[in-house]
Order: structure tokens, then sequence, then C-alpha cells
């Protein structure tokens, strides 16, 4: 395997463990052999492989950011408890002092997730 062949192929597997967090390492890298080795099968000619691959890669990666930001979206769901506001508000506070917190978050959550789009695309 050349160089380039075993950065592909690294790569590969850093895409299928990350879009596979559930699972083992050992197991992952058990199935991105198996993907590897029906590619290398089915596709003799070396630039379609390599293409194959790394749209393979691509639609891990997408799964993993599609996770991610699911998990992002789950979080601005819950409501915001810092050190000075307790969990559950008294009657006389109003919710809309919690507005400009629930802006924060948000703006967090899209700048991690853009970022983790702009990383997916290149």
């Amino acid at each position: 395997m050349s160089s380039k062949e075993g950065d592909l192929y690294h790569h590969l597997f850093l895409a299928y463990k990350g879009s596979h967090a559930h699972l083992p390492a050992q197991l992952c890298q058990k199935n991105a052999n198996e993907i590897w080795k029906s590619a290398k099968e089915k596709l003799k000619n070396k630039e379609k492989f390599i293409e194959h691959i790394n749209d393979v890669i691509r639609k891990f990666k997408v799964k993993a950011t599609k996770k991610k930001a699911t998990m992002l979206s789950y979080f601005t769901q819950l409501p915001m408890q810092t050190s000075s506001t307790p969990a559950t508000l008294s009657p006389n506070v109003s919710s809309t002092s919690r507005a400009p917190q629930q802006k924060q978050v948000h703006l967090f959550v899209y700048v991690v997730y853009y970022d983790l789009f702009y990383r997916m695309c290149q």
C-alpha cells in the first residue's frame, strides 16, 4: 500500500469511527477494512477506487455532523442554569430575563455547527 493509499485508508477509518462513535475502535477498524477490501475488489481502476472511497468518507462525515448537530440542538432546548440563576425561576421573575442567555447559547451552537460543516466540506 502506497503512502497515499495509507492516508486514504486512515481517513476512511477516522470517518467511519466518527460516524459510529458508539462502536469500539477494533470493530470500526474491522468494518473499515471490509469497506476497503470490497471496494478494492470491485474497482480495479485506481482513480475510480480513490473516488469511491472519498465518496464513502464524505457520507460518513455527513452522518457524523448530523449526529453532532442533533446533539447540539438537544442542548439548546434545555433550560439555562447558571450559578446566579436557580433551575426553577420564582413566579415573580419573568421568562424574558432568560432571553439574552438563550440568544448566546443559540449563537454559540450556530458557530459550532458552522465550524463542523466548514471542516466537513474541506
